[in-house]
């Protein structure tokens, strides 16, 4: 998930980013444009860039939690989907991460 590909002329060569690959599984990643995406996976990791993936920010969602699904409406307000039920919603651009246990 964290390679890109370099364009020199035609042809493409695929080379790893910033951040190297995660230490947990991603589950699922959203694009909201071409630069700002998040991604999500095992024990709660959530990453997001602001430059199209060349470079990733770790977020910290508070728990060890799998997150599989992320979404967002906009640059601000997002929903990150959990095990154990957990819903997490950011209206800062995943600055800040409010959970609540699932229904």
């Amino acid at each position: 998930m964290f390679v890109a590909c370099v364009r020199a002329q035609d042809d493409c060569v695929w080379e790893w980013r910033n951040p190297m690959p995660p230490a947990h599984t991603l589950n699922d990643m959203y694009f909201l444009d071409a630069h700002t995406g998040w991604a999500v996976g095992e024990s709660g990791v959530v990453l997001k860039t602001t430059d199209g993936g060349a470079t990733w920010t770790v977020k910290n969602a508070g728990t060890t939690a799998p997150l599989r699904s992320v979404h967002f409406v906009d640059a601000h307000t997002g929903w990150a989907i959990g095990g154990r039920g957990i819903i997490f919603k950011t209206t800062d651009g995943s600055e800040t991460l409010v959970g609540a246990k699932g229904f």
